[in-house]
């Protein structure tokens, strides 16, 4: 409706026009607001069956991590603090990255798969674009005895991983 027509409209018509358009501003809020809590409640328990297959993994299937490094953040490469994580097969996580200040942080996305470890920008991920996750591969053998590998992803991560097998 142009501003022309708005301002013929008779003031009746005008309040039922905002009546109706606030009603449809509440229904796309509740909208909004129950698949929030939707996506809420599938995250909490995606976590818990994490947390429980995390706890239940026996020994060689439970592997933990250790990055140090820099990450590529707001355009320039900044020295991280140390981040632990630990992986089980098929349940790929989200890892927070933090700047020593403390002043930028990001995320990446870690899977293991029993024998390699990726660590990715969450935003592309390994199946999208390869090269902007590190990845360390090991044997049994050596996740047992604990290993440290150098990883480098495009715009993403530079750095040292140290992964072993935890109990």
């Amino acid at each position: 409706m142009s501003k022309a027509e708005w301002e013929a409209l008779p003031a009746e018509a005008k309040l039922t026009a905002r009546q109706e358009q606030a009603a449809l501003d509440k229904a796309r809020s509740e909208e909004r607001r129950a698949a929030y809590e939707a996506r809420e409640r599938e995250a909490q328990a995606q976590e818990a069956e994490y947390k429980q297959a995390l706890a239940s993994a026996p020994y060689g299937t439970r592997v933990q991590c250790l990055m140090e490094g820099d990450a590529y953040i707001s355009g320039e490469w900044r020295r991280l603090d140390t981040s632990l994580f630990e992986l089980i097969p098929d349940h790929p996580i989200s890892v927070p990255l933090r700047t020593l200040d403390g002043r930028y942080q990001t995320d990446g996305s870690a899977e293991f798969n029993g024998y390699r470890v990726s660590f990715c920008d969450r935003q592309h991920g390994l199946s999208r674009r390869p090269e902007r996750c590190g990845v360390m591969s090991g044997t049994r053998l050596q996740f047992t005895r604990g290993s440290r590998s150098r990883v480098q992803a495009d715009q993403f991560v530079r750095g040292d991983m140290y992964c072993e097998y935890s109990r």
